[in-house]
């Protein structure tokens, strides 16, 4: 199994033998580690025995269906973070939408495609890995805070809170064609080197051009010698200096490489992060103390980077997928650029206990209106008067308001004409708020209610509100305004 330092462990469940065999087969070519259980009291009994590292589970099954299963590992500390993905002949998004309030992080459709198996597993299994880094690094932070509290107690008197909130951190990518010898850079990673795309072209020699000079010799000879030695890829973290300011910024690349059917390198795939910011913030906390408070920012922190690094790897997949696949993985990146900006917003603020939603909205609209593009003639306004929530309030409001302007930038303009979206969010009587999502549309189907909605998203809406104790109200009046209440939780 490709790149991974230990065999994954994985547990099927599933009464159907014929199931069994087929996923224990497929997996443990693949090189996982797989554990057959043919019941979900066999599933319970395994799992707390020795917890594996994802599981596959099957909802239709006699005495202890799948829901009864993952609600019993979800309650029970030493399974609880365990990702679970559904096995299903059921196709109904009220069922996804179950599947997903009891824990489940995925599901697959049978009869099983052995690509699609493979390729949720490594996902899940991935993410699985970073979750795992990020609960050790909390650690090291918590473990390095008693460590300071005890050999600084004098002069905890003299601490100061970090006023200055740092940058969000930006990913580029690059991609060679070997074959064609054609290099392609993101707009990102442009901005990050300082160059303007309509001046400067995406060659080998201006990339390492933008590199620091006394970084330029080790940043080269990393990437040819992954080539020369037929690594599978390659990291490194270097300096590049942005040509119009001189200013230096730090980054860190990640290089795959593809290859073809005779096991010949044809294509590069590169990240590049910009990790200026963290770069300084580790040289501040080395050199002073800090207090909890910073260190819980320096937590949100690198969760946003972890879904701004999840982001970009979501466009790189949409932009080699097929067409509803792509579809898939760029909804996929605003669901989960709308919770990185949350991560990002409550970094910057003062306080740490609420968000500002007038400029987490701010962010939100110039990420939709982005991805829009350019030749969009579709003009977004606010109203937020003043409100903040707390995380576990702007998170689900955040997506509600991704869903519905999206839906509106989809739908409401057909043939690339001209309108206008209005967003409002203001406090009403009895402790509750109110979201107005309005534009001059097409309008919205006459039969349309959310209750009966059948698409993923706008079910995933319906969850939040409920989880919100809101309701929304649809009125079709020279386009259309949807009008939500909800309470803070």
């Amino acid at each position: 199994m490709k790149d991974q330092e230990t065999v994954a462990d994985i547990l099927v469940v599933d009464d159907t033998m014929e199931n069994l065999d087929v996923l224990v087969s497929m997996l443990s070519e693949y090189g996982y580690n797989v554990r057959p259980a043919p019941s979900g009291e066999i599933a319970l009994r395994a799992a707390h025995s020795v917890p594996p590292d994802l599981i596959l589970l099957d909802i239709r099954m006699p005495d202890m269906d799948g829901y009864q299963v993952c609600r019993a590992l979800k309650d029970d500390d030493r399974t609880r973070d365990i990702p679970i993905i559904f096995l299903t002949v059921l196709d109904e998004a009220m069922e996804k939408v179950r599947a997903f309030a009891v824990g489940a992080v995925d599901y697959i459709t049978k009869p099983f495609q052995g690509e699609e198996v493979l390729a949720r597993v490594q996902t899940h299994l991935s993410l699985r890995n970073l979750q795992k880094r990020l609960q050790e690094q909390n650690t090291l932070l918590e473990w390095e805070i008693a460590k300071r509290e005890r050999t600084e107690e004098a002069l905890r008197d003299r601490e100061h809170r970090l006023k200055r909130a740092q940058e969000m951190a930006h990913v580029g990518f690059w991609e060679l064609d070997l074959t064609a010898d054609r290099l392609v850079w993101s707009d990102e990673l442009y901005r990050i080197f300082g160059l303007n795309p309509q001046e400067s072209a995406a060659t080998h020699e201006g990339f390492l051009d933008a590199v620091h000079p006394d970084d330029r010799a080790v940043v080269d000879a990393a990437y040819s010698k992954s080539v020369r030695e037929g690594r599978d890829h390659y990291e490194i973290e270097h300096r590049v200096v942005r040509r119009r300011t001189g200013e230096i910024r730090h980054v860190h690349e990640k290089c795959e490489h593809m290859r073809d059917m005779a096991g010949k390198i044809i294509r590069s795939l590169g990240i590049v992060q910009d990790v200026t910011e963290r770069k300084k913030a580790e040289e501040q906390v080395k050199a002073s103390l800090r207090e909890k408070e910073v260190l819980l920012r320096e937590i949100h922190h690198r969760v946003k980077n972890n879904l701004a690094l999840v982001c970009s790897l979501l466009t790189l997949h949409a932009e080699h997928a097929d067409e509803t696949h792509s579809s898939l993985f760029e909804d996929l990146a605003e669901r989960v650029m709308s919770m990185a900006l949350a991560h990002e917003r409550l970094y910057q603020s003062e306080s740490l206990a609420n968000l500002d939603l007038d400029d987490y909205v701010d962010g939100l609209i110039d990420h939709l209106v982005g991805s829009a593009g350019p030749e969009s003639s579709i003009h977004l306004s606010k109203e937020i008067h003043d409100i903040s929530f707390g995380l576990d309030t702007a998170i689900p409001v955040g997506f509600i308001l991704t869903e519905l302007v999206s839906n509106c930038l989809k739908h409401a303009f057909p043939d690339g004409r001209e309108g206008e979206i209005r967003i409002s969010l203001r406090s009403i009587p009895d402790d509750r708020f109110e979201l107005v999502v309005s534009d001059n549309g097409v309008g919205m189907p006459e039969d349309f209610a959310l209750a009966n909605a059948t698409s993923l998203g706008m079910k995933l809406v319906d969850a939040f509100l409920i989880k919100l104790e809101g309701s929304m109200e649809i009125f079709r009046d020279k386009g259309t305004q949807l009008r939500l209440e909800f309470k803070e939780i």
